[in-house]
């Protein structure tokens, strides 16, 4: 009988200690002391809409929103939340979000929700963020974030790079091989009107890659032209083409290059234009001459 009665509490005890352990996260806290800790989540307001064209980069509230979370007490290990879309047309190339995490022994975290500028043609978009609890904590009430985005921005920026690097060998009356190195010629890249009034410089600065930018400017025909500023080789007489490459490039929009071969190793100074620029709104058509 009394072996009956001590294997029946060697059993009891053994499942107890069995139970005990199923209940260990293995970071010494057990589950049943935080499973049922409510996490409270707010932000200023339920719903926001962002005017994408008035994004600033160093101004974060144009672009982002603060979801704060907060727990009634410290608990032994950290709280997560994470969130998903859960409606709209927008998707991720349009904002991010990043986890909340309440660290052990705190009471507080927060997240931002980023509005990102896409400078693409979308028309108004919009999203639902939901939230779930990491496993062991529970929301104190459904959670549900309305974003709108609005006036899309438009990158109305064209961006050009103009360069003519290279070298050319020959031999001089005297036999004597002479190499000519197309960085050493000067030329400046310039846009004008097409009725012929100068407008800026897309490059002067003496290197031989020249980079510019285009944007603000009403709508109508320009002209890129290159300016051969100095020309250390124009009494040299060599008829080899120089060959200038323009490249153009907007972000989001289409990038491209052409080549003019319409000067030579030995141009004498002077101005060529070398294309037409059609401006309509943000919109760039660049036509080689």
């Amino acid at each position: 009988m009394k072996k009956l009665i001590k294997y029946a509490y060697l059993t009891l005890i053994t499942g107890a200690l069995l139970t005990s352990c199923s209940e260990e996260d293995h970071t010494g806290a057990s589950e049943m002391s935080y499973s049922s800790t409510a996490i409270t989540l707010t932000s200023a307001q339920a719903a926001y809409t962002i005017d994408e064209s008035l994004i600033d980069e160093d101004t974060p509230s144009t672009f982002t929103i603060t979801i704060n979370a907060s727990i009634a007490q410290p608990q032994p290990v950290d709280a997560t939340v994470s969130f998903v879309q859960s409606d709209g047309t927008a998707d991720s190339s349009d904002y991010s979000v990043g986890e909340i995490k309440i660290a052990a022994g705190t009471t507080s975290g927060s997240t931002k929700v980023e509005i990102n500028r896409t400078g693409d043609i979308e028309g108004t978009e919009n999203f639902s963020l939901s939230a779930k609890a990491g496993s062991n904590f529970t929301l104190a009430s459904s959670f549900n974030l309305a974003v709108t985005i609005e006036n899309d921005h438009v990158n109305d920026i064209l961006e050009t790079a103009t360069t003519w690097s290279g070298e050319t060998s020959f031999d001089d009356a005297s036999g004597a091989v002479v190499t000519l190195d197309f960085c050493n010629i000067d030329l400046d890249v310039l846009l004008f009107t097409d009725a012929g009034d100068f407008v800026k410089y897309l490059g002067a600065t003496g290197a031989c890659t020249e980079t510019g930018a285009i944007s603000g400017l009403p709508d109508g025909d320009y002209f890129i032209v290159l300016d051969l500023y100095d020309n250390p080789y124009s009494s040299f007489g060599v008829t080899e083409a120089l060959p200038v490459t323009v490249s153009y490039s907007q972000d989001n929009f289409a990038s491209d290059s052409f080549i003019y071969d319409g000067l030579t190793v030995s141009s004498p100074e002077g101005l060529t234009a070398v294309a037409v620029i059609t401006i309509s709104g943000y919109n760039y058509t660049v036509t080689p001459l």
